[in-house]
């Protein structure tokens, strides 16, 4: 099944030519990647050294494939793909609201050498996801939401790999 384009209106909740939720989006990523940029200034992967591990090279690559993909759904999206807002909206709401945002927020410990930035890239993500989520929501309207997608899968699949990567260097530098 291939990404079908939508031709019929979307809902007019538009600021400067974008639909509010992608705007939202791009609030929830920018937090999102200054708090990759904080993570890597405390330490939380592992000291910045002259050498990277393999483990921390294949984080970093998928870390970037992850965010590139991100911005390719919501770009789709913004001009009517609805299987790519799904993907954005599922990587918005995982990403942005539930790891950067409420779970970062919950359960990270303080880091005092980023404060204040760190908690504010966690407030700022939760907020911005939230927003993109509700906002990308009320998009689909009374309209199904569609089924499958290939980018729906790659989201899902990226998210998975990247997690697959971070946790083990997060767990290490957290214990030690």
């Amino acid at each position: 099944m291939t990404d079908a384009v939508d031709t019929r209106a979307p809902r007019n909740d538009s600021v400067a030519g974008l639909p509010v939720w992608a705007l939202w989006t791009l609030v929830a990523y920018a937090a999102t990647v200054f708090h990759v940029l904080i993570d890597m200034h405390i330490g939380l992967f592992g000291e910045i050294s002259d050498q990277m591990s393999v483990v921390k090279g294949f984080w970093g690559l998928t870390q970037s494939v992850l965010l590139a993909w991100w911005m390719l759904v919501t770009m789709k999206a913004a001009n009517g793909n609805r299987v790519a807002l799904k993907s954005s909206l599922v990587l918005t709401g995982v990403l942005a609201f539930l790891v950067n945002g409420v779970i970062a927020l919950v359960a990270a410990p303080p880091a005092s050498d980023a404060a204040p930035w760190q908690d504010l890239t966690h407030m700022t993500a939760a907020v911005a996801g939230l927003m993109a989520l509700r906002s990308g929501v009320r998009q689909f309207g009374e309209r199904p939401w569609p089924r499958g997608g290939r980018s729906l899968v790659i989201s899902i699949g990226l998210v998975l790999v990247n997690a697959a990567f971070g946790a083990p260097l997060t767990l290490e530098n957290l214990s030690s």
